[in-house]
């Protein structure tokens, strides 16, 4: 399967705002502070929410299953293995 995007769409027009390969996503994403979350199939991507530019991305060896939980400015994923992992 080839990667696939992320589309940032403008509310009130419906305009694409900004687009940004993601891999093959395997969670749903998550927001806060201005980041998107979202796992793939070996790792987490952490993207801007103004312009889709990657911040960052974490490599775990499995895929990230479960939706990022953010507490305290913490990052907490699961992969398929079971996995817990907390970026801070």
């Amino acid at each position: 399967m080839e990667s696939l995007s992320l589309y940032a769409l403008n509310a009130a027009t419906g305009r694409v705002e900004w687009k940004a390969p993601i891999g093959i996503p395997e969670s749903g994403p998550c927001i806060a502070g201005g980041t998107i979350y979202i796992g793939d199939q070996s790792g987490l991507l952490a993207l801007d929410t103004a312009t889709g530019e990657d911040q960052w991305y974490v490599e775990t060896g499995n895929g990230i299953y479960s939706s990022a939980a953010i507490i305290d400015g913490a990052v907490y994923v699961t992969d398929n293995e079971g996995a817990v992992f907390g970026l801070w």
